[in-house]
């Protein structure tokens, strides 16, 4: 089984596009693949999330869309299950921008590694850069390539070490959002 680790990062705090995109391809023991990308979101940028993840609008305005980019990524998730750490949040942000394109999100199945951590008594806080400093596991917070790799890397202590029961739950494609005003399209 092949899984998709992947993390984004926003432009603004209506959360439905992306400025950046990092993921990875695994067996589940070796990354396989890994890509990572700007991507001109097509919207106005909050200074909030610029400071966050230091991505500002000069960045991304010669980069691909999302759109440009999708069929490269697609095969990532079709017969994939895509994990990472609050992975729901990273899928509806996917699932919005794309439906800004009219594309539909594919049908698959997803691990949370945040939510695995719940289940651990002994863990105190389930926060990604806790973790990781609990772990010592390599973290540059907010860079979405380095989200990814994390979350892999405490996927299989989450797994190996603490036994946690891996049951992917389904994503279904949903009816596409219908263009709104959230997004204010540069032109």
């Amino acid at each position: 089984m092949n899984y998709t680790f992947f993390d984004v990062e926003t432009a603004n705090r209506k959360n439905d596009t992306i400025c950046s995109i990092g993921l990875i391809e695994t067996d589940g023991e070796k990354i396989l693949n890994s890509f990572s990308t700007l991507i001109n979101p097509e919207c106005d940028f909050d200074e909030r999330n610029i400071k966050i993840h230091e991505i500002t609008p000069d960045m991304v305005s010669n980069c691909p869309t999302l759109k440009m980019i999708w069929p490269e990524l697609e095969p990532y998730f079709n017969d994939h299950i895509v994990c990472g750490h609050n992975i729901i949040y990273d899928i509806r942000v996917l699932e919005k921008h794309l439906s800004f394109y009219r594309i539909s999100i594919p049908k698959f199945q997803y691990i949370c590694t945040m939510k695995l951590a719940k289940t651990i008594d002994s863990i105190e806080s389930s926060s990604l850069h806790d973790l990781c400093q609990k772990f010592n596991i390599s973290l540059i917070n907010h860079n979405a390539l380095s989200d990814a790799k994390a979350s892999f890397e405490l996927f299989k202590i989450l797994r190996d070490q603490y036994h946690c029961e891996l049951l992917p739950l389904n994503v279904e494609s949903r009816p596409q959002y219908s263009r709104t005003s959230s997004f204010s399209t540069r032109k």
